[in-house]
C-alpha cells in the first residue's frame, strides 16, 4: 500500500499471513525485551477474541509493538479507505486488550522496548545503553 505508512504495512502483512495473529515490531526499536514478547504471546493465547493486544506506555498506545488479529482488517481497511493513517484511530471501535504499564514493566522495567531511533542523539543513547549492559 504505497503512501499508507505503517498502517498500510500492517494491513498488507495481515492480508498475507496464514495465521490468525501477527506480531508487529517497528524496525527502529533495537532493545525489545524477549520477556515482553513472550508475555504478550501468552496474553493472546489466554485471552482470545481481541482485535489487537497493545502495550500502553505513559498513557499512550504503542501500536508498533503489538499483536494484531485478522479480525482488525475491517478497521484497517476503513481507515485506509478514508485516508486516515493514524493507527490508534481505529482503536476507538476495535476490541483492544490494553497491556498496561504495570504489567509489561515486569518484563521490561526501564521501558527500553519502546526506545526508538529517530535522530543521531538516539543512536548515542542506544550506544551508551549497550556499553552499560556489556560491562
Amino acid at each position: 500500500m504505497p503512501d499508507a505508512g505503517p498502517i498500510g504495512g500492517i494491513y498488507t502483512a495481515i492480508l498475507n499471513i496464514p495465521s490468525e495473529n501477527i506480531y508487529v515490531m517497528a524496525g527502529d526499536l533495537p532493545r525489545i525485551s524477549p520477556g515482553l514478547l513472550l508475555y504478550t504471546e501468552g496474553l493472546v493465547d489466554e485471552n482470545p477474541g481481541y482485535d489487537a493486544y497493545v502495550p500502553v506506555n505513559k498513557g499512550f498506545y504503542e501500536p508498533l509493538l503489538a499483536v494484531y488479529s485478522k479480525r482488525i482488517m475491517p478497521f484497517l481497511a476503513g481507515r485506509i479507505d478514508n485516508g486516515e493513517f493514524r493507527i490508534t484511530g481505529m482503536f476507538e471501535n476495535a476490541r483492544i486488550m490494553r497491556i498496561e504499564e504495570d504489567k509489561w514493566r515486569r518484563y521490561d522495567p526501564e521501558g527500553l522496548s519502546f526506545l526508538n531511533i529517530n535522530r543521531k542523539e538516539d543512536v548515542k543513547k542506544i550506544d551508551e545503553l549497550h556499553k552499560e549492559s556489556t560491562v
